[in-house]
C-alpha cells in the first residue's frame, strides 16, 4: 500500500512512501495528571512499566498511541514555537493518530499532548532530518 497514488507520481520522479517504513520510538516523558510532581518527598515512589502514551517517528509519519480513557489535544510546533499540528482526540474513536510529516521542513518539533483541562500530561521532541 503507497501513501500517494503510485502511478503517475513515480512517472515524474517523485519518492512514493511505503507502509512497510522502519518506525523509531520518540522519547515521550509523561506527568502526572496536573503536569506537576504530587509529592516529591514521598519515600515511597511507584514506577509504573505502563506507557499510556507511544510516539513513534519514520521517514514521512508520527505515530501517537494513546492507551487513556479522556479526551486528549495533541499539539505540534515547530523550533520557533509556531503550530504546525493540533488535533483533539476521542479515545473511543481511535487510540491511534498517524500524522504525515512529508511537507514539514527539516528541523527540531515539539509535541505536547494535554487533558480537556489543558493540564500537560506528556512532551517529547523529534526532528526531521
Amino acid at each position: 500500500m503507497y501513501s500517494f497514488n503510485n502511478f503517475s507520481l513515480r512517472d515524474h520522479g517523485v519518492k512514493v512512501m511505503s507502509d512497510s517504513d522502519d518506525w523509531g520510538e520518540v522519547i515521550i516523558k509523561v506527568l502526572p495528571e496536573t503536569g506537576k510532581l504530587t509529592n516529591p518527598s514521598a519515600s515511597i515512589r511507584t514506577i509504573s512499566l505502563f506507557k499510556p502514551i507511544k510516539v513513534y517517528q519514520s521517514n514521512f509519519t508520527l505515530k501517537v498511541n494513546i492507551e487513556l480513557e479522556e479526551k486528549i489535544n495533541i499539539k505540534i510546533t515547530d523550533n520557533t514555537g509556531a503550530p504546525v499540528y493540533l488535533r483533539q482526540l476521542t479515545p473511543a474513536s481511535s487510540n491511534e493518530v498517524l500524522i504525515s510529516t512529508s511537507s514539514w521542513n527539516y528541523g527540531e518539533y515539539n509535541i505536547t499532548l494535554t487533558n480537556s483541562a489543558c493540564a500537560i500530561i506528556a512532551t517529547g521532541k523529534f526532528s526531521i532530518h
